[in-house]
């Protein structure tokens, strides 16, 4: 398992995924977009209401290295990819989302049985 900046282990967030997979498509999308806030937040020392999800991330002052932590975080608790490339193009927060939002559409549409969402898949640590 990865180690955050706060020392804590880092590992998939089963709940948080399965809690997506059964929104609809709007909540999901508010969902993730307040799960990004609340680490962009976490990083930057913020209120959560002080986050504009639609500001570029590194105008709010978020540098080089919170960006990879927070890119890593995303990837490890929702077991998503996002080209680290997505975090030097000054996304904003419902940027991340949307890119958030096309890989859970993608795990989906692979159908249940077999999708990596699956708390229940072959899991190898």
């Amino acid at each position: 398992a990865q180690r955050s900046a706060s020392g804590g282990n880092l590992s998939k967030n089963y709940e948080l995924i399965e809690a997506f997979q059964e929104a609809d498509d709007e909540t999901r999308r508010k969902m993730v977009i307040d799960y990004i806030s609340e680490g962009v937040a976490q990083a930057l020392g913020l209120e959560i209401a002080e986050v504009d999800t639609k500001q570029p991330l590194n105008n709010m002052g978020l540098d080089s290295l919170m960006a990879v932590e927070l890119r890593n975080r995303v990837m490890i608790e929702l077991d998503v990819e996002i080209p680290i490339t997505k975090f030097i193009e000054e996304p904003s927060i419902e940027d991340v989302a949307d890119i958030v939002m096309d890989q859970f559409a993608s795990l989906m549409a692979e159908g249940d049985s077999e999708s990596n969402l699956s708390p229940h898949s072959n899991i190898s640590e």
